[in-house]
């Protein structure tokens, strides 16, 4: 049995410390998520800050900007003046018609040049072109616009509008290399204007104290929409902290205290800012214990239930394994005691017998007498414990069959003192009664309330080592008669009190060992006081003897 219960502790110690760490284990989890969201929640509430002075910055960066003179602005060119011309020849003049011609068809692509010019944002350029001995000279320049041709052919009529064409491409190539370039040149100029433009500003708010840049309501709005963004329903207290200065501002709730600055929940404040103020958002939440506990109420409920179930299976197991090796080891000695007491007056009953056979003996009518009288008491000794095993036996199977009738209380006392009187005188004690109720009639069986009393006085007489002295009196209580009987014995210890009335059961009697029984008697006595709507008690100290009451209503 000890391995067993060994083995369940065991068992039980092992499922309790992993419930524990499982417990553990999830509770840290919801902790390290809890820090995780607040963590985002923080970052949140800095940009959100961030972002609530954009439209000042920008408000800031378009007056710098207007103020700024653009200087990659193309500047505006002149319109072109009128075209002149220069022709020369080696040995003889062009026909003035062919020159006129020529103007005509320069002045009809005029503004189509001027155009292409104003966009590559070109001041001068020139082009020429060769064909055999012939050839021509374009220039392009604020001024206007001028040709060169030479030739030797009076007739000559070159095809400007081709040349013109190819001139205008040239430009336009030239003209996507700029605007490629411009490009570039803006996004830097951009680039550096948004550089300069925050610097400024940063460089005008950098004394700024932190109360000026933060509104605590609107800082506060901010924490709890981010906080309950992330599913974080939880009191908490807020303040921003300078670092710089390790000193908490004036920017907080009402409930932050300094010992929170400690508080591991912390993100920096203005982050992009080029002069770093050092300020810190401090988050704090006193029931976040509480917060987590809560998010594992269900799992935790389910786990103690279960729990609680496992150790009540076990603590039931142990005490029902318990009873049954007490009960078992009960039985052990009843059936020991048993046969102890019927092996005792067969043994008497052999040796009477044999003795009857002697030849000397069986002419001797007085011995044979003696030994027949031997045999009758024991005989009538095994009667009674045979008949005292089949009461208890119709006791547990609520067989046991009671006659009542009304009858005097104090008459079934003193029939039962006469009985046990001689036994008790016999070993140079004495019993005394006391009929002190003056209501004594109940509704009883005689024959078992007898029984009972004869088994409780013989009990007290056994377990008086000697010279026993026995009191018995009665009274009345309500509507009730009360049966004290009362020895000077070895008495019992307080948890044996509580085990008398259980079968089977013998309280030890210390170097008192003559003491014989089944462990039937007060058993039977608790079972028939209680079919009579009574009670049987004890008071009893080891050494002081034991004092048992019977309470029986009066009719």
């Amino acid at each position: 049995m000890k391995i067993i219960i060994g083995l369940l502790s065991f068992c039980l110690a092992g499922i309790l410390c992993f419930q524990i760490f499982w417990f553990v284990d999830a509770y840290n989890v919801k902790e390290e998520q809890f820090d995780r969201l607040v963590t985002e929640a923080l970052n949140g509430v800095s940009e959100k800050l961030e972002d609530s002075e954009a439209a000042y910055i920008f408000a800031n960066s378009i007056y710098m900007q207007d103020s700024v003179p653009d200087s990659t602005a193309a500047p505006a060119l002149s319109p072109p003046q009128h075209v002149s011309t220069n022709i020369k020849t080696k040995n003889k003049k062009i026909k003035i018609d062919s020159i006129q011609k020529t103007i005509e068809i320069i002045n009809n692509w005029n503004d189509t040049i001027n155009e292409k010019l104003n966009e590559a944002n070109v001041e001068k350029f020139s082009m020429s072109f060769f064909e055999g001995n012939d050839s021509m000279k374009m220039n392009f320049s604020e001024e206007g616009f001028s040709f060169t041709i030479s030739s030797d052919d009076d007739n000559a009529e070159f095809n400007i509008s081709s040349k013109i064409e190819k001139a205008i491409e040239k430009i336009e190539k030239r003209n996507i290399k700029i605007i490629e370039k411009n490009k570039k040149l803006k996004k830097r100029e951009d680039w550096m204007k948004k550089v300069v433009n925050k610097m400024v500003f940063n460089y005008d708010i950098k004394d700024f104290p932190t109360e000026k840049r933060i509104q605590t309501k609107k800082l506060e709005k901010i924490v709890r929409k981010e906080l309950t963004n992330k599913g974080i329903n939880t009191a908490y207290e807020f303040g921003v902290i300078s670092k710089s200065k390790d000193s908490l501002t004036a920017v907080k709730s009402k409930g932050f205290k300094t010992s929170m600055m400690n508080s591991k929940y912390k993100v920096d404040l203005f982050q992009r800012d080029i002069l770093q103020r050092k300020d810190q958002l401090v988050l704090n939440f006193p029931a976040k214990g509480k917060f987590i506990m809560t998010g594992l109420s269900a799992m935790m409920f389910v786990q103690i239930l279960f729990t609680i179930i496992i150790i009540m299976t076990f603590a039931g197991s142990i005490m029902l394994i318990v009873r049954q090796k007490k009960i078992s080891d009960i039985k052990n000695d009843f059936i020991n005691n048993m046969t102890h007491e019927f092996k005792t007056p067969i043994a008497t009953i052999g040796l009477a017998v044999d003795s009857i056979d002697n030849p000397k003996v069986i002419e001797n009518k007085e011995a044979i007498q003696n030994f027949t009288k031997v045999i009758r008491e024991e005989n009538n000794r095994m009667n009674s414990h045979v008949e005292t095993i089949l009461r208890m036996a119709l006791l547990d199977k609520n067989e046991l069959t009671m006659n009542f009738e009304i009858i005097n209380i104090h008459e079934i006392l003193n029939q039962s003192v006469s009985k046990m009187r001689l036994q008790i005188e016999s070993r140079n004690g004495g019993i005394t009664f006391s009929a002190n109720a003056e209501k004594f009639s109940v509704n009883a069986d005689p024959v078992h309330i007898m029984n009972v009393l004869i088994n409780i006085i013989d009990n007290a007489n056994k377990y008086s080592p000697e010279n026993p002295c026995l009191t018995i009196s009665t009274k009345n209580e309500a509507s009730s008669v009360i049966i004290s009987i009362q020895d000077k014995g070895i008495g019992m210890s307080r948890e044996a009190s509580q085990m008398i009335f259980e079968k089977f059961y013998r309280a030890t009697t210390g170097n008192i060992h003559n003491v014989k029984g089944f462990g039937l008697g007060l058993a039977y006595a608790k079972a028939v006081i209680g079919l009579h709507n009574g009670q049987i008690k004890v008071n009893s100290e080891p050494g002081s003897g034991s004092t048992f009451e019977i309470i029986l209503p009066i009719v």
